[in-house]
């Protein structure tokens, strides 16, 4: 028996799954001067890792970054338990999944500042 937290599936049986990319920030990027690179996470609902990764690529080459390496990492998105912001406990899990299911999609970068190594960047 599966104990996992898992989110809802939608009616056509799409899952909501996410792709994390290691990226830079683009000149056209409001960050550019501040940040050197860091992992951008899209999720989506989508019908397999194929369709995710096909429409993520796509939203990824819209978006105003670089991406720094053709590894990615695809999996079955999972709830996390709520972490602190500013002191307050913040429920990311259910941002993503409102996200996800009102405008079809939510992303995350989480990076490094001016002058970080990207031989240092991992996947979460």
């Amino acid at each position: 028996m599966n104990t996992e937290p898992s989110f809802q599936k939608l009616e056509d049986g799409r899952v909501l799954r996410r792709i994390d990319y290691k990226v830079r920030p683009s000149p056209d990027h409001p960050l550019f001067w501040e940040r050197q690179h860091g992992i951008l996470a899209i999720w989506l609902y989508a019908a397999s890792e194929e369709d995710l990764v096909e429409r993520a690529n796509g939203l990824l080459a819209a978006l105003p970054f670089e991406q720094i390496s053709e590894q990615t990492q695809v999996c079955v998105a999972t709830p996390v338990p709520p972490i602190s912001i500013g002191g307050a406990l913040t429920d990311i899990s259910g941002r993503v999944e409102s996200a996800a299911k009102s405008v079809g999609c939510s992303f995350h970068f989480s990076s490094k500042p001016l002058g970080d190594s990207e031989e240092d960047l991992a996947f979460p």
